[in-house]
């Protein structure tokens, strides 16, 4: 017996070592054909391989298992093929009849296809028919059209990478990744995803919720119903509710939570008794505010409780679902909200149909930080937007084992983890993550947007990855779904940016598809997925990622990819609309003889998307001080309304199709005077946003934020501070002396740039001043392609050129004029026009011929450079002497250059830039025509009074 075993034995050694022979011997055959393969990669030195290779007789199968940068890149089932054919043919005789298996990092090729690619989609890659049947989180009650083919009801979980974090190592507060190119992935991410991904989701109807702050206004007014008469109101019969907010402290500490602290309240509707609920926020500063509200959920609660937003007078309604998402801040949306107008600003809550109504707390503003942390209790002295998700979640009532996985001692940690289990303590309990105890919010994806660390040499891009979790808890998410649909998603998103920045900006590069263990996409029970869009340490990426053009397209295509994922988890035959781009060559023209305003504009046709056509569109207006209010839907791209004479009108139109509305358009004005009084047209030519001034020398690299800190597209905190090495030998250090490090002077200031409203800023000037006068107003492509001459309509042209400039690096030429507005206004001279330009880099930007000669002819200017201001830059002349606003800030535009225009002729200098007395406007009266040249923008006086004084007094010159 025993010999028996012993040759049993030595004949199976025998074999396995035959065996290990054969595979040895496939695997080196294989070899040079993985080390070739064409594999998406950040560095050219990374190849495919092949670990191992197993032989599998009795299926006549041959599996050969490649390394991880073989399955991280992207597969369809004809790429499949190809490469199961390519290796059969390398197989030796013996093999060759055998089937052919590949796996990447552990897994079957073949499954590695997005099922949406496949003939026949993956059922368990689907919902399968899971629906949340709840009414919405949050929706709103006066959009006047449907969204059948977009995101509605839907609800998607977004954030930003990192945040302002403690590291309890050092005892200090600190970014995660060091200031950079003027910048850190904590600042940058954030100018992707708040101005412009979230609301492009959400106004594709999806409820969209972030584990970090969202709101950029550092101020932060809190309204309780613990505090009866501070603010806040009940009518009807109300009875003390459940526990819930109250602001006990002006700092917190590990543990404490604020919505253990108060109490709220509640009401149920009664044929007799409607009851309601008011919160007005005692505002100090007028501005955008982010509204919050907070309640307690129960089964018993309505599903619509209708919160009623007052902004400016304008009552939006919005009705939310108080049977989930109770205890926390619940985010409505943002809107403007003035000082001093407690009757216009304010929160009321109402009953829509017989369930209990609750009532706690109500939040105007993102607010600074206020958890203190470490041996000194010390706050991160930051708004809250910049601040860690870990901090956010403390302030929003969650768990301590939610945001404090770490028991404390790890702020980094707990960062990185709260994102994902905030996502699962929301979702639990929906229809998505059925079997977790939660708060019922039916999160059925989350996307966290980053920005890969990595960099080139050389002036090439790094571009775009993604990561994924799809090998952890069986492989399967809390309903059954497989993992692999958070694949699927990610290779959606990662080939939509592609393909979009592709066709906008040249050729972009695809890194890989990493399949790795992550907190961020291991943690969450829904579809999730990592995007690292780009690497914020290589500075051919960061010359686009600063540009606002290229953050919005990236952003879009973005949400076009989650749109068609999101559609078709749900039915794989959904055929999902995209909404449109915002319109274009919007004008506003009063008519003083009936009193009424005509609004005309073009719909933008999207190259990239032809389901993004408008059906229809939304106008919104706002009259003199007043909110926005909450739009006309119109079938054609025109409307007239009627206008109260002396009155400020301003417009903006979104279009709308089946996705969803677009970003709103530029904004228009006009005002009605009498019909004796001189009709006057503001053309907006202040088009351009920007990112920094970009350098490049065979010895320098870096962004120059005194030469050109650029254009925020309306508000921006991507700057950290400004670059101070630009040694390119210095690429390969870590510390202050690598290339690209940047001082911190800037961070926590959201800049404000091109508000896209310059024309209504300047005809309030005239309102105020009392200047009577029929305004209206257009896009500078309205005038462009206008039909009827200017001077068959206009006493007077503004042209307000803002910060206009051709800079050389953006992907946009910026021009002061085309030849098309040149044309235009030549005409409008010549035919006794009366003209007024103004600009901060006029003296720069007339530098072609044609433009010198214009200037000369038409405005009897030379363009004479520019000059950098100074710290309270101050101009003299027309009995006046005032400051420009010259340093960045948060309130208004301000102007880092301003323009030498010198009189030619019989013109003449009307203003100085003091102290070195260079013109800074001229005046001239011609035969036929006057104009007024300006060097800087009217809007940077800083002294509104002034500012109104002088702009109207140059509007009597040019009127005379």
């Amino acid at each position: 017996m025993r010999v028996a075993l012993l040759c049993l034995a030595m004949f199976c050694a025998a074999h396995l070592a035959a065996q290990t022979k054969a595979e040895r011997r496939v695997r080196d055959a294989l070899q040079p054909w993985f080390r070739d393969f064409p594999a998406l990669s950040l560095h050219g030195k990374d190849h495919c391989r092949v670990e191992r290779v197993r032989l599998v007789a009795g299926r006549k199968t041959v599996e050969v298992y490649a390394n991880e940068l073989f399955g991280s890149q992207p597969w369809t089932t004809q790429r499949v093929a190809e490469a199961e054919e390519a290796v059969r043919g390398l197989l030796p005789a013996a093999y060759k009849t055998w089937n052919v298996k590949i796996f990447g990092n552990k897994q079957p090729i073949a499954d590695l296809v997005p099922t949406h690619l496949l003939p026949t989609p993956e059922a368990e890659r689907t919902w399968r028919g899971v629906e949340s049947n709840a009414a919405p989180w949050v929706r709103p009650a006066n959009r006047p059209y449907d969204i059948p083919q977009g995101l509605d009801g839907r609800h998607i979980a977004v954030w930003a990478s990192h945040g302002r974090v403690y590291r309890q190592p050092r005892k200090e507060w600190r970014w995660q990744r060091p200031p950079l190119y003027c910048t850190t992935e904590d600042l940058l991410t954030q100018t992707f995803v708040v101005p412009y991904l979230m609301p492009m989701l959400e106004r594709a109807g999806a409820v969209v919720y972030s584990p970090r702050e969202r709101d950029w206004q550092r101020r932060e007014i809190i309204v309780d119903a613990d505090n009866a008469g501070e603010g806040y109101a009940e009518t009807g019969r109300w009875a003390d509710g459940p526990a819930g907010f109250a602001q006990v402290a002006k700092v917190y500490f590990e543990g404490d939570n604020p919505f253990a602290d108060g109490r709220t309240r509640l009401a149920r509707p009664t044929a007799a008794s409607q009851p309601t609920a008011r919160w007005t926020p005692a505002i100090e500063q007028g501005g955008r505010y982010a509204v919050y509200v907070s309640y307690s959920a129960a089964p018993d609660r309505t599903t619509a409780a209708r919160y009623t937003v007052c902004h400016g007078g304008v009552r939006t309604a919005l009705d939310v679902n108080q049977q989930m998402g109770g205890g926390t801040w619940v985010y409505l949306g943002t809107w403007d909200f003035a000082a001093g107008r407690p009757q216009e600003n304010y929160v009321e809550l109402s009953a829509t149909d017989g369930g209990t109504l609750s009532a706690d707390a109500v939040r105007f503003g993102g607010g600074m930080g206020n958890i203190a942390r470490g041996d000194s209790a010390t706050l991160s002295g930051l708004p809250r937007f910049l601040e860690g998700a870990r901090y956010f979640g403390q302030w929003a009532g969650m768990p301590r084992e939610v945001y404090s996985s770490k028991d404390g001692t790890n702020d980094y940690a707990d960062d990185i983890n709260v994102r994902s289990r905030a996502l699962n303590h929301l979702a639990g309990g929906s229809a998505y993550v059925p079997d977790e105890e939660g708060l019922g919010v039916p999160i059925e994806m989350s996307l966290a947007v980053h920005s890969d660390a990595g960099y080139h040499e050389d002036r090439t891009l790094v571009g775009t990855l993604g990561v994924v979790t799809t090998q952890h808890e069986n492989n399967l998410l809390a309903t059954g779904m497989r993992r692999m649909a958070s694949r699927d998603l990610c290779e959606r998103v990662l080939a939509q940016i592609v393909d979009d920045l592709s066709a906008t900006y040249g050729a972009w590069p695809r890194r890989q598809l990493y399949d790795r263990n992550y907190s961020e996409t291991r943690v969450p029970m829904v579809p999730s997925m990592i995007l690292e869009m780009f690497s914020h340490q290589n500075f051919a990426d960061l010359v686009l990622a600063h540009d606002p053009h290229f953050k919005r397209t990236l952003a879009r295509a973005v949400y076009k990819a989650v749109l068609r994922h999101v559609c078709f988890l749900h039915n794989p035959s959904a055929q999902p609309v995209v909404q449109p781009l915002p319109v274009a060559r919007l004008m506003a023209t009063a008519n003083a003889a009936n009193a009424t305003i005509a609004l005309r504009w073009a719909p933008v046709e999207d190259p990239l998307e032809p389901t993004a056509l408008p059906h229809s569109y939304i106008v919104r207006t706002r009259v003199d001080e007043g909110g926005w209010d909450n739009g006309t839907l119109v079938r054609t791209p025109q409307l007239t309304i009627a206008a109260q004479p002396g009155r400020l009108y301003r417009f903006r139109v979104e279009a709308v199709n089946n996705g969803g509305a677009s970003l709103p358009s530029d904004e228009v004005c006009a005002m009605v005077g009498s019909p004796a009084q001189p009709h006057l047209l503001l053309v907006d030519g202040f088009q351009r946003v920007a990112g920094p001034q970009p350098v490049e020398t065979p010895t320098q690299r870096g962004f120059d934020l005194d030469a050109d800190m650029g254009v925020a597209d309306y508000v921006s905190p991507a700057l950290v501070g400004r670059q101070v090495v630009f040694d390119r030998a210095n690429h390969a250090k870590n510390d202050s002396l690598a290339l690209g490090f940047s001082t911190d002077e800037l961070q926590g200031l959201a800049i404000v740039g091109n508000t896209h409203d310059h024309a209504s800023r300047a005809a309030a000037d005239l309102q105020r001043a009392g200047f009577g006068c029929t305004v209206s107003s257009a896009q500078r492509d309205a005038v462009e392609h206008a039909a009827q001459p200017l001077a068959s309509r206009f006493a007077a042209v503004h042209l307000i050129g803002g910060l206009q400039r051709a800079d050389g690096y953006s992907r946009l030429r910026y021009a002061i004029l085309s030849p098309t507005l040149r044309s235009q206004l030549s005409a409008y001279a010549a035919a006794g026009g009366r003209l007024v330009v103004s600009g901060a880099y006029l003296g720069s930007n007339l530098s072609s011929d044609d433009d010198r000669r214009w200037a000369a002819e038409v405005l009897s200017v030379a363009p004479g450079g520019t000059l950098a201001t100074e710290l309270n830059h101050r101009v003299e002349g027309m009995r006046s002497r005032f400051a420009l606003v010259s340093r960045p800030n948060e309130t208004r535009l301000h102007a880092q250059r301003v323009s030498v225009v010198e009189p030619l002729g019989s013109a003449f200098c009307t203003l100085l830039h003091a102290p070195s007395g260079h013109s800074a406007a001229v005046a001239f009266a011609g035969p036929r025509h006057r104009a007024i040249t300006v060097g800087f923008p009217l809007a940077t006086i800083a002294d509104t009074d002034v500012r109104s004084q002088i702009y109207t007094a140059m509007l009597r010159f040019v009127l005379q």
